[in-house]
């Protein structure tokens, strides 16, 4: 009975994997993708029994692999005042290297966002890389689908 519902899981999982929608406070996971930020409680319930642990492990269901956001947190800390111009002006070449590690689909689209988002990325005091990423990712994440931005 269990390799069933295993596979019934699994297949749910596949295809629902290319979907990519807004993650919410209940995190990556089956919930996510199918309740959207909307219904949190209903996502964070479904993302418990074990759908959201499968999504992290396989980077599935929305989950975005540790190693990618930790590329783009050194990237951030390699380069800090470069990007900063660069997303202030909303192009550059620091700029450019980070939407190719975004994967964005859009990167014109994703880089004008960056830049009318500049004051909530870079805070007054604020020049943390994990901070910056984190702040990156909320902002891309408002609209995934104008600039399909990835990481």
């Amino acid at each position: 009975m269990n390799k069933i519902f295993y596979f019934a899981v699994v297949m749910m999982l596949s295809a629902f994997a290319q979907a990519r929608a807004a993650i919410g406070p209940a995190g990556c996971g089956l919930g996510n993708m199918v309740m959207g930020k909307d219904s949190q409680v209903l996502a964070s319930t479904t993302n418990g029994t074990g759908t959201q642990t499968f999504g992290i492990t396989s980077g599935t269901s929305n989950c975005v692999d540790g190693a990618g956001m930790a590329k783009i947190e050194s990237y951030i800390e390699a380069n800090p005042e470069a990007l900063a111009n660069d997303i202030s002006r909303g192009q550059g070449e620091t700029l450019t290297g980070l939407t190719q590690l975004l994967k964005c689909e859009n990167p014109q689209a994703a880089n004008q966002i960056l830049k009318s988002n500049y004051s909530a990325i870079y805070q007054k005091g604020t020049n943390d890389s994990s901070f910056i990423s984190n702040e990156v990712k909320s902002v891309l994440s408002s609209d995934v689908a104008q600039h399909g931005c990835q990481g």
